[in-house]
């Protein structure tokens, strides 16, 4: 009996299988290449992103460890070593390091100036909790000497053997050589916070003026050191004992145990490009899936064949279930090898924007077995219907078969036809594009969802530019000064008078206050800003909830996000007691603000300050608006303005030009927002290949058409023209359906990533820029894609179009 009949697999018989399967796919060169560059296109994703996200948590987490951080910080009264060493006597702490932290600043030019955190250590040598490694230079830094973060380095502009002028608030300044940098990956990146760290010695912070002691308590736990619940009880037992001791607690700070302070931003972005991965991918699976119906479409007759003398289903479905595992070696082949160095790279960019070491770039093997295995079953499938569909037709239907007949519903009558505004050739463009209906859901599906992967991102970035506009666009000064402590206001707007080029300025009240907590301690300090009622150089900043200051307002604030953020216990209607110096009063919060990438902060009215702290006609800030706004005018002003204040002897703790601050936003922001473009662009590549596919195997589908075309007189440039405007009126339905499929997306994406990154949502805006841009990608790519086959085909002979089977 026929081996066929039998359905055994002898080796013959598989051998013949396989080479019907790899002559299919020879004759088919341009699919095949298609198809697996569209894998290797989605596993090139998928992986880029797979394998940078296990080097960057693995390797963040390893930096973030070293560091062995703290369980909990106690801001206290100053500390004696006896305390600190009773401390860690204690049963229920493994150690206990006494640490002060002072802002101050540093200059980075003439009369210009940065603020900067100087962390006083008194023995470099004994370092144990939140540690830092040296990275260049000397080390430790000696009396007179500053250790920089080596994220500080541009910030600055300074390099090891350099001096740095540094001053703390009512101290001189003072040149400080910088001996040495070090490398201190449990802070936050100082180009994201936009000041500098140092570390000196207590010696070095006397003479820059300061009083030595020390006013931070950092222990770690002894049990549980992952448990925040378990942290907290042993800190309060702590702030007890010290309590008892004469010692006073003013707050309490515990971080996420075990856990970067980046690690949820690191996560969320890198599932965000996962997801446009994945995406691109599976519309690879799409066009394998395309692909194959087009194959089985063609070669009908042939599985009627294979039928007829004896072939089962299950055997021809193994014939074309090969072809797609083959496809997806070759595009694993292809992907994985690019994505392991893309996603290298990628990491080693990552991690030297959030300010952390790659110790090891190894990729672990349940990566690649996911690629691997994510890569061959959407492809497998994606195919899995139309083969067994094309697998289980009838020797009737598969010999009965003529290829591709017209629906009634595409068909142009002659009356349509008659009357038609359109020329014949595109009416039979559009009518060509509508014949398959099957396929051109597939192709749209895949090439609107590339589409909708661009127009997302660039959603995004509007949405951003939106959010960054509508903060600062609300403050319409130029400058802000803070001083060390009041001053006079006659005084500060005499010195601004005498200053050339100002055309406004504006006193403002402020001060760092407390939140009281039930239990009687602190909260961190926080910036209350109190302008008053009737300013003009500050508007409505885009409030969240409740409602912006009003004139008549007393005892009323205005909190921004970034405070809700802290202090997540509070709402509008919140009664909350304010420390103002050594005052407690209540107020009442109304509003909350959204200010991104700011400070938390505190907004009242400068009346209800006044009444509050009874501080009139003094000035805690001052802002200035220039006559000439442009950047460099802005900057010379800024440093005369820093130094008549100096000159006059008034001690400016900080200073910040609105426009140097929203262009390093932006920056920041772009840097984000072209990873989402760079992963969409990926999406819109197998989109491209899948239009590419579509119009391939429509034309070959219809070379006895254009046969009879060119038979009856039509020229090369009609045949062209009619294949062309079919793939173009492809890629212009793909464009309606990406901008609908973009809007919802969008808003997710965008209310995602603000939550993510700026914990307050994006306002949501729409690029047009970015539909006008794909509408004319849509139509290049069109167009791009018709071209070759179309070419293809018309240089073909009429006889070698009508031999076609």
């Amino acid at each position: 009996m026929n081996s066929l009949n039998r359905g055994r697999w002898n080796m013959p018989y598989v051998s013949v299988l396989w080479r019907k399967a790899l002559r299919d796919l020879w004759l088919n060169k341009t699919r095949t290449a298609l198809v697996v560059l569209a894998i290797a296109v989605g596993v090139f994703g998928l992986g880029l992103v797979l394998d940078s996200y296990t080097i960057l948590t693995r390797e963040m987490n390893e930096n973030y460890q070293r560091t062995n951080p703290a369980s909990a910080t106690l801001y206290t009264s100053p500390l004696d070593e006896a305390t600190v060493q009773f401390v860690e006597d204690l049963p229920q702490i493994a150690e206990a390091e006494a640490r002060r932290m002072v802002v101050g600043r540093i200059q980075v030019g003439p009369d210009e100036w940065l603020n900067i955190w100087l962390f006083v250590i008194n023995d470099y040598d004994q370092v144990r909790l939140d540690r830092f490694s040296p990275d260049q230079g000397q080390y430790p830094p000696k009396t007179g000497e500053i250790l920089l973060e080596r994220a500080a380095l541009r910030l600055v502009g300074l390099k090891v053997g350099d001096t740095a002028t540094v001053k703390i608030p009512d101290g001189a300044p003072v040149d400080l050589k910088m001996t040495g940098v070090v490398h201190a990956p449990g802070l936050p990146p100082a180009w994201m916070e936009g000041f500098a760290y140092g570390f000196i010695t207590h010696e070095t912070f006397t003479g820059l003026g300061g009083v030595p002691y020390f006013d931070e308590l950092k222990i770690a736990v002894a049990e549980s050191p992952l448990d925040r619940i378990a942290i907290r009880s042993t800190a309060y037992e702590v702030k007890e004992w010290l309590e008892q001791n004469g010692q006073s607690v003013s707050r309490i700070e515990i971080p996420e145990p075990g856990k970067h302070p980046h690690a949820n931003q690191m996560a969320t972005l890198l599932f965000l490009l996962e997801a446009f991965g994945l995406l691109a991918l599976g519309l690879s699976g799409v066009l394998t899936a395309n692909m194959i119906s087009a194959l089985l479409a063609q070669q009908i007759r042939q599985i009627g064949v294979m039928k007829a003398v004896g072939g089962r289903a299950y055997q021809v479905a193994v014939i074309y279930l090969g072809m797609v595992l083959f496809l997806g070696l070759l595009g694993l082949a292809v992907g994985i090898p690019l994505a392991i160095l893309a996603g290298r790279g990628y990491a080693s960019f990552a991690a030297g924007m959030l300010n952390f070491k790659i110790f090891s770039d190894a990729i672990p093997g349940w990566a690649f077995a996911l690629q691997a295995g994510v890569g061959l079953l959407i492809p497998l499938t994606a195919a899995a219907f139309p083969i067994l569909r094309g697998s289980r037709v009838t020797v009737r239907q598969a010999i009965n078969d003529y290829g591709i007949a017209d629906s009634p519903s595409t068909r142009l009558s002659t009356k349509e036809q008659r009357f038609a505004i359109f020329s014949r050739p595109f009416l039979l463009s559009l009518r060509n594009t509508f014949r398959r209906r099957a396929r051109l859901a597939l192709t749209l599906v895949t090439l609107a969802t590339g589409g909708a992967g661009f127009i997302v991102a660039m959603n995004v970035l509007a949405s951003m530019d939106s959010t960054v506009a509508a903060r600062y666009d609300a403050a319409r000064y130029d400058v802000q000064f803070w001083f060390s402590h009041p001053y006079p206001t006659a005084r500060v707007e005499e010195i601004i008078r005498s200053v050339e080029g100002i055309a406004e300025a504006e006193s403002w009240g402020g001060a760092k206050v407390e939140l009281v907590y039930p239990d009687g301690t602190l909260s961190n300090r926080y910036n209350l800003v109190a302008p008053p009622s009737t300013t003009q150089l500050m508007t409505e900043l885009p409030v969240i909830a409740g409602r912006w200051l009003q004139p008549d307002d007393t005892n009323a604030l205005v909190i921004n996000h970034a405070l809700l953020s802290k202090e997540p216990g509070l709402e509008v209607g919140s009664q909350v007691t304010l420390r103002i110096g050594e005052a407690e009063q209540i107020w009442q919060v109304v509003g909350v603000v959204q200010e991104i990438m700011s400070l938390p902060a505190v907004y009242t009215n400068q009346e209800a300050f006044v009444a509050a702290t009874g501080l009139s006609e003094l000035t805690q800030s001052v802002v200035v608006v220039t006559e000439n706004r442009s950047s460099e005018t802005i900057a010379e002003i800024t440093r005369r303005m820093e130094g008549a204040l100096s000159t006059a002897g008034l001690d400016v703790s900080a200073s910040q030009q609105l426009a140097q601050v929203r262009k390093a936003i932006e920056e920041h922001l772009l840097i984000l927002a072209s990873f989402l473009i760079m992963m969409s662009v990926l999406v819109l590549a197998v989109g491209g290949l899948g239009l590419a596919s579509t119009m391939s195997i429509n034309v070959l589908e219809r070379q006895r058409e254009i046969g009879v075309l060119r038979a009856i007189g039509a020229s090369t440039a009609a045949v062209l023209r009619i294949i062309v405007v079919e793939g173009m009126i492809i890629g212009g339905l793909s464009w309606g359906l990406a901008v609908m499929l973009a809007w919802p997306i969008s808003r997710f994406v965008s209310y995602t990533f603000g939550m993510t990154f700026f914990e307050a949502p994006l306002q949501f805006a729409v690029s047009p820029l970015g539909m006008v841009l794909w509408l004319g990608i849509a139509l290049l790519l069109a167009a791009l894609a018709s071209l070759y086959p179309a070419w293809n085909a018309a240089q073909m002979t009429v006889r070698q179009t009508l031999a076609y089977e």
